[in-house]
């Protein structure tokens, strides 16, 4: 399921319907994280428990840190999570090596989908806290804002100031703001089915960036990778 295919525009539309008729905010909230991991199985249903597994040890972290708002335990915090990135990153290079070192490999190693929006969103979140944030978001809201799914794929990176008070208060019923969601929706596919994908495969199949860097092993230089 991605962002600009049917089955994603009925998802969405049946999470806004829901999210519009139920009023309680933990309610909306909960079946808003629901539908939330239910994308994320959709999409990479290995990697569910990883995110779960961040969440919950940023929320823990967090708890802590505010009670003892110390720099060790906030470098602490930050090691965990770019470890966690890191390891997910260079998945492939562990693998690789391994294979080296007369490890058999029994499976390509993948890499999370969107591990760096949510680590990135975590980090912020410890960050806040140490600085005196005053949001303090229960752990459905804290899970909701690591894997709300219109931004766990491509971004924006949110903060919890941000995000958590847009999940309590009740849907807006301004035109206004339907609106410019509307309109933001419409500009962002144009952006990404128009102008991102036109660059990356070309007019013409072949001519596109992803056939440019495919063959930097051929002999590009550095001024022919800035060029294109």
């Amino acid at each position: 399921m991605s962002f600009y295919n049917l089955s994603y525009v009925v998802f969405l539309a049946l999470i806004w319907f829901l999210a519009r008729t139920i009023r309680a905010p933990r309610a909306r909230v909960f079946v808003l994280l629901a539908a939330s991991y239910y994308f994320y199985f959709l999409l990479s249903p290995q990697y569910l428990t990883l995110l779960a597994f961040s969440s919950l040890v940023n929320h823990l972290w967090g708890k802590l840190l505010r009670r003892r708002p110390a720099g060790s335990l906030l470098w602490a915090g930050l090691a965990l999570n770019i470890g966690i990135l890191a390891l997910s990153k260079y998945s492939t290079v562990l693998s690789r090596f391994w294979e080296a070192t007369g490890w058999t490999q029994t499976e390509e190693l993948l890499i999370p989908i969107g591990v760096s929006f949510y680590t990135f969103q975590a980090i912020g979140y410890l960050i806040d806290i140490y600085r005196g944030a005053e949001e303090r978001p229960r752990w459905s809201e804290f899970f909701l804002f690591m894997s709300f799914c219109p931004v766990i794929l491509s971004g924006p990176i949110c903060r919890v100031s941000e995000i958590i008070p847009q999940f309590r208060k009740p849907p807006s019923n301004s035109s206004n703001d339907f609106s410019e969601g509307f309109r933001r929706i419409i500009l962002g596919l144009f952006m990404k089915v128009v102008i991102a994908d036109t660059l990356a495969s070309g007019l013409q199949p072949g001519h596109g960036v992803i056939f440019g860097f495919d063959e930097i092993r051929g002999g590009w230089n550095s001024l022919d990778v800035w060029v294109l």
